[in-house]
């Protein structure tokens, strides 16, 4: 409404449950009136910084100027730390940290359903049952991420067709 974003990049996969992150997100969002075609689904991100490393490979393909991460302040800050102490190129990257405080008292607001089954995802598996607790470390350091071949630009429209 108020013009301050073209497009909002929702970002996660099915990590700890058998709902894809992004596509809870977006569900929430458009009961809320944000337009489908703004907000685009990222559902391949396991770790925070896979959020962001995918998140910056669709801004980058799709020529987005300015790329802002909002979460809350522990990881936001847990992702700055992160990016430093691997030496991740974070440059492109504001960070928005939001109290969890305030997101709250606006989240108990929703007086609406979602259909939450629409991003279930068939035949989930946990992150804890698919890889080892180091692997899921260096997962959390950003060190298992590689750029994709192919990056899509899905739009929460979309849900449906995965």
């Amino acid at each position: 409404e108020t013009g301050r974003t073209k497009y909002i990049i929702l970002s996660g996969g099915a990590v700890h449950s058998p709902y894809v992150e992004a596509e809870i997100f977006a569900l929430y969002l458009m009961g809320k009136g944000v337009p489908a075609d703004k907000l685009i689904l990222e559902r391949k991100a396991e770790h925070s910084m896979e959020n962001v490393f995918y998140s910056m490979e669709i801004a980058e393909k799709y020529g987005f100027e300015k790329v802002a991460v909002a979460t809350d302040m522990w990881q936001s800050g847990m992702i700055q730390f992160l990016g430093m102490l691997e030496k991740h190129d974070l440059s492109k990257v504001d960070f928005v940290p939001a109290k969890f405080s305030i997101v709250n008292r606006y989240w108990k607001s929703f007086e609406f359903e979602i259909d939450h089954q629409l991003a279930l995802k068939e035949e989930f598996v946990p992150l804890f049952a698919r890889k080892d607790k180091q692997t899921r470390r260096i997962g959390t350091h950003g060190l298992l991420w590689k750029p994709s071949e192919y990056v899509e630009l899905t739009f929460a429209s979309d849900i449906n067709n995965r």
